[in-house]
């Protein structure tokens, strides 16, 4: 399984750095959408199967989760 971060509500250009440095270390990024905010961690990361309709909050700022 390749490594993922999620990226949550994180900038565009700092988004795209992240992506430079993360492909050189075999690492897959994936920005979270803020439809998504409510589902499992597993689940964004392809594990688990995702909740039909799981509520979503506003998150107060960026967030990363390796």
């Amino acid at each position: 399984m390749t490594p993922t971060l999620l990226a949550y509500q994180i900038d565009p250009k700092k988004l795209g750095k992240m992506q430079i440095v993360c492909l050189r270390l075999g690492i897959r990024v994936q920005a979270v959408d803020p439809a998504d905010f409510g589902q499992t961690i597993g689940a964004l990361a392809g594990v688990l199967p995702r909740e039909p309709d799981a509520p979503a909050a506003p998150l107060p700022g960026e967030m990363l989760v390796m």
